[in-house]
């Protein structure tokens, strides 16, 4: 998308607008259409489930457990952030290497538009990787926008869609950020893990509720500006603070009914200590643009879903954390154990060591401990120009390829979305179809497609009335050489044209089904999941095995006779559906069926009964259909 190295040439728009599949096309001019492919809610939710399933199991793995890599991979975790940095990244290329201007229209406006929209800012303006920049793109783009934090954490009156971890997908992308670029972000990978604790925790009044208004009916939104007070802290003073100040304590008769801010929580515990600084942070004024690579070899689980403390639980309360920081330590060697001590408070960086040390000898000397940031600021910068460091050859060829692939990856985004807007292209004209008739064979043949005997006596066969080929009934429908002597119906003439109108409708009714019959049934569906299900009837409660076919774009739950078949016997609306749960063993169920293999499907309309061949089967499909 641009004229640089590696990008080529490509048509340039004014506005490009990222959007749903099937949109339609805009009516202004110099604006394009992009239908995107983006994490849905549903995806998200079903890839959590599957990635906690592997990160956090139930039960210790079997001698059949496929192991934590295959089901990390299985659950399309990664997958999804990989869709996620490649749209922000098509977004952020757009805007700084074309300067065309991105509308983002995704689905509702509160899920992927937010994720998007914030990867985009923190790669484009360095102030949003800031303690300060954060907590507003947050505010902005996560609680002003509307997101439903209250529906998609699952924490309301009468739960009942699940939890969707929206808001976290967004922080694990973030901490991939940090991953690739160490030096470019204020803040730790422990803030991140904090706001992603405390995001569900219901301990701060920041993630309360679905909006703004509903925070406001309810009196949880601030009344005053608490970052005041940091701000007062942070100019004003230079001892330490009291507790009650970073408790996050508010003033006021109205302070303990609003309850507390985490980021303002967060501001005051900044103040303190540098539990959430980053101190490799050094802006690069010169290469400002993030642009991070999205494969997934690049990609790694965050620690937030694997990490555990059990000395002290989880290491996101810090009040229960201070009693334990204040005992006196022992002099004597101390053995540490990952999973249960905690790494990071046992075994310090080296920063964060020496500020402890000069904090207590402070307190040895009866002097007033001066704050971190204090400190901090007092040390000498090394002299810049002994320091100054020229790129090597090394450093461009990898910063030009990567800037080469991340354009590519634009146009990728680009291409696949003009292909999808336009319109398909007529299919290619099936190849003449054999026209079978029953043909008992007198004296014994042989098949043209199995070689098998082929005599009426013993197994019937079927004859092509135009080109003579011969076969069994079970072979006609394998058969894949199309008929070399297929003769085209003749072309009407004025006769057929002066046809009875009833004649006429008949005749144009029985071509048109001929020629539907020559195409596949599996070209326009979208087949999501599918496999045999026993169903058991509405009127007779006899169970029969069906071949079931969910597709997503139609909404439907479809079943056949067969596999092979191309017409379905009936379809379940899924826009109906109310509940989908595993059921307990019907009366005469089907031979060799686990007891957990049966599972309900309730409408509007009735309540279906099925059974799968195995628990497994179950549980998946009842993962599909939620």
């Amino acid at each position: 998308c641009g004229d640089g190295p590696g990008g080529g040439s490509s048509r340039r728009a004014s506005l490009y607008i990222v959007c749903d599949k099937g949109g339609a096309a805009p009516c202004v001019a110099g604006a394009e259409l992009v239908p995107a492919e983006y994490p849905e809610p549903r995806a998200t939710k079903h890839a959590f489930k599957k990635l906690m399933r592997a990160a956090v199991p139930s039960a210790p793995p079997a001698a059949e457990h496929p192991g934590f890599l295959r089901l990390i991979e299985e659950s399309g975790w990664l997958w999804q952030l990989r869709q996620l940095f490649q749209l922000s990244g098509a977004v952020v290329d757009l805007l700084d290497l074309q300067g065309s201007s991105v509308l983002l229209s995704l689905e509702d406006g509160w899920d992927a538009t937010a994720q998007i929209s914030s990867l985009a800012q923190i790669c484009l303006e360095p102030y949003y990787r800031t303690l300060e920049g954060f907590r507003i793109l947050v505010e902005k783009e996560w609680l002003a926008l509307g997101h439903k934090f209250q529906q998609r954490s699952n924490i309301g009156a009468t739960p009942q869609q699940g939890f969707t971890p929206t808001f976290l997908m967004f922080l694990d992308a973030v901490h991939q950020l940090q991953k690739q670029f160490p030096l470019a972000f204020e803040f730790n990978e422990y803030y991140l893990r904090f706001v992603a604790y405390h995001c569900v925790s219901c301990r701060f009044r920041s993630f309360l509720l679905d909006n703004e208004a509903q925070r406001a009916d309810l009196g949880i939104t601030a009344a005053d500006d608490k970052r005041a007070d940091t701000n007062r802290m942070a100019g004003g003073e230079a001892g330490a603070g009291s507790e009650e100040e970073c408790g996050g304590g508010s003033s006021g008769p109205r302070g303990p009914t609003l309850g507390h801010s985490l980021f303002d929580y967060i501001d005051r515990h900044h103040q303190k200590s540098p539990i959430f600084y980053n101190f490799l942070y050094t802006p690069d004024l010169d290469n400002p643009v993030l642009r991070p690579v999205s494969s997934i070899s690049a990609l790694e689980v965050w620690q937030y879903y694997t990490s555990e403390e059990l000395s002290h639980g989880a290491p996101y309360d810090l009040e229960v954390l201070a009693p334990a920081e204040t005992e006196p330590r022992h002099p004597q060697r101390r053995v540490v154990t990952a999973g249960y001590d905690s790494i990071a408070r046992s075994m310090p960086d080296s920063f964060t060591g020496l500020l402890e040390r000069i904090r207590q000898l402070e307190l040895e000397l009866g002097h007033l401990p001066q704050k971190w940031r204090v400190r901090w600021d007092q040390l000498e910068l090394p002299n810049t120009l002994e320091l100054q460091r020229n790129s090597s050859m090394s450093s461009g060829v990898v910063r030009r390829a990567t800037l080469a692939v991340h354009k590519r990856g634009t146009l990728e985004v680009l291409v696949r979305g003009r292909l999808a807007a336009a319109p398909p292209a007529p299919a290619p004209p099936a190849p003449p179809a054999h026209r079978w008739a029953p043909a008992p064979a007198a004296a014994p043949a042989r098949c043209d497609h199995c070689q098998d005997l082929l005599w009426g006596p013993l197994k019937t066969g079927v004859r092509c009335v135009d080109c003579g080929a011969s076969c069994h009934e079970r072979c006609a429908e394998a058969w894949a050489p199309p008929c070399t002597k297929y003769k085209a119906p003749p072309p009407p003439d004025a006769d057929t044209l002066c046809a009875p109108l009833s004649a006429g409708v008949s005749t144009l009714q029985s071509s048109s089904q001929q020629y539907y019959e020559q195409f596949s049934s599996n070209v326009a569906e979208n087949r999501t999941h599918e496999g045999h299900l026993y169903k058991r009837g509405a009127l007779l409660k006899g169970w029969k095995q069906r071949w079931f076919v969910l597709d997503s774009i139609k909404h439907q739950l479809r079943y056949y006779d067969a596999m092979e078949d191309s017409h379905c016997k009936g379809f379940i609306d899924l826009a109906e559906v109310i509940t989908v749960t595993q059921a307990s063993p019907a009366p005469g169920p089907p031979k060799k069926c686990d007891d957990r293999s049966f599972f309900d499907l309730r409408t509007s309309r009735r309540t279906y009964n099925f059974c799968a061949s195995d628990a497994n089967a179950a549980q998946e499909w009842i993962e599909k259909l939620q």
